[in-house]
């Protein structure tokens, strides 16, 4: 066994994980997170080819259990510019929905100016737009411009009750 695996076989053992000195907890943390990171890759490698084996979306395994496939969507940003992008776009969209003068259809210089000052100064206390995609619909902005959606399979196990 490694010393991360064998770190932290030894941390469930403690009454307490958070005794010890500064570098014993720093230590165990460390020895934690690379634990769980190759577990996670592990889960996911497992689910992957699991989805891809399995005949059915539920399967009862002797043994195990209840396996259930399912599928959830992600999304994330297409490209390391996408999220700045859609952030410029929706200010825009909003600056000209503001400045429009719906009586001669023509953009007023001074809402807009008004309007890309305010835009600026809520860019400064609105740090990101994880809420802003429903409502940027409404201005026109296509969210699925600026992300890419996978399907991934989900896989749940239930245990067999014992008799």
């Amino acid at each position: 066994m490694d010393l991360a695996l064998h770190a932290v076989a030894e941390l469930f053992l403690l009454t307490d994980p958070t005794d010890g000195s500064t570098r014993d907890l720093a230590l165990r943390l460390r020895h934690a997170k690379d634990v769980a990171r190759r577990l996670k890759d592990a889960t996911d490698a497992l689910e992957l080819e699991l989805a891809a084996r399995l005949e059915s979306d539920i399967t009862t395994l002797s043994g195990v259990g209840i396996v259930r496939r399912g599928y959830t969507r992600r999304s994330q940003w297409r490209d390391p510019e996408s999220s700045a992008d859609l952030r410029h776009d929706v200010g825009e969209a909003v600056c000209k929905h503001v400045a429009l003068d719906v009586g001669t259809g023509e953009i007023d210089p001074l809402r807009r100016n008004i309007a890309r000052a305010t835009v600026e100064a809520l860019y400064d206390v609105i740090p990101a737009f994880t809420s802003v995609k429903q409502p940027a619909k409404r201005y026109g902005i296509q969210i699925d411009e600026y992300r890419r959606y996978q399907d991934v399979p989900v896989i749940t196990v239930e245990p067999e009750e014992e008799p």
